[in-house]
């Protein structure tokens, strides 16, 4: 049996699929929304919990394994609490994340600003849809943020980047 934890507030949600469905109809609209209600901390259901502030977030991160609940696998499944497992996780956590410090992420800051005014200044004039447009270009950039010069293979394109 789980130990209970002291979590944020946060919606209900449904009672069998909780508030994945809402959550699907407007991705970044449910994310607002919940945020302008719950704040910068609020749980999404009994597994997650919402840090919707950059600095806190990072807080977490650079904190976790040694001040918050442990880590459980995709089965929700608690982890061992031995020391070695938490290091393991720690190392993990650690080199997953070294790519999104300030100093690396400064670094691909010129990339973005190009991937971003390459795509808008691809939509002419004109009327659009720009909620279509921007997940499409904010699908492009993650791509370039996480995938780097093997972005252009997430969309397909057989040759890198423009």
């Amino acid at each position: 049996m789980e130990e209970p934890m002291n979590r944020p507030p946060g919606p209900l949600g449904g009672r069998l699929a909780g508030n994945g469905p809402v959550y699907d109809q407007d991705r970044l609209g449910f994310m607002v929304q919940m945020s302008d209600k719950f704040g910068a901390i609020w749980s999404f259901d009994r597994h997650i919990v919402v840090v919707a502030d950059p600095a806190l977030a990072g807080e977490v991160l650079t904190r976790t394994n040694t001040d918050f609940g442990a880590e459980v696998d995709f089965l929700h499944r608690k982890q061992k609490d031995d020391a070695q497992t938490k290091q393991q996780w720690a190392s993990s956590r650690a080199a997953r994340m070294r790519y999104m410090r300030p100093s690396s992420m400064q670094a691909k800051v010129p990339g973005i600003a190009a991937e971003l005014d390459a795509g808008i200044s691809s939509w002419g004039s004109g009327e659009i849809d720009v909620v279509d447009r921007m997940r499409a270009l904010t699908a492009r950039v993650g791509a370039v943020l996480c995938l780097g010069e093997n972005a252009h293979l997430a969309w397909g394109e057989t040759s890198s980047m423009r």
